[in-house]
């Protein structure tokens, strides 16, 4: 999604965000607009709660509490991924092809760097520069 922060008080901001997105196209009526069944999969993503080891299911209760005034309830499927399903009917963004997240000019240009590096970097280069650089000196490149 292509929304940038704009220093403004986080909350207010994130509010804004998230009323442009329930305005926005649902690829099935009877679930919320796709932007924002899009927000709820990316903040149950299980790597980032595993990497900071939190517990999602407490995750996942908050959110239900959340939406289930609309009759709407999230979900984990067999293999861990978020969906939205509407209580009543029954209808689920399981089988939704939600547009992927499109990378941004900035992180284009860094891909296009890195590429270029790699593709005339030796391996000595590569363990040297990459592989053994210490964390605090990646911030300064």
């Amino acid at each position: 999604m292509h929304f940038v922060h704009d220093g403004t008080t986080r909350k207010w901001w994130v509010l804004g965000v998230l009323e442009i997105l329930n305005v926005g196209p649902a690829s099935n009526v009877q679930l919320p607009a796709d932007g924002l069944v899009r927000v709820m999969q990316e903040l149950l993503d299980a790597g980032e709660f595993e990497r900071l080891k939190l517990d999602r299911s407490s995750a996942l209760a908050a959110l239900n509490t959340a939406i289930a005034r609309d009759g709407l309830q999230a979900y984990f499927d067999a293999a861990g991924r978020c969906y939205v399903r509407n209580i009543g009917t029954q209808a689920t963004s399981a089988g939704l092809q939600l547009q992927k997240r499109t990378w941004t000019a900035e992180e284009l240009a860094r891909r296009a760097k890195l590429s270029a590096y790699l593709d005339e970097a030796s391996e000595d280069d590569f363990i040297q520069h990459v592989l053994l650089r210490h964390p605090s000196q990646a911030r300064q490149a």
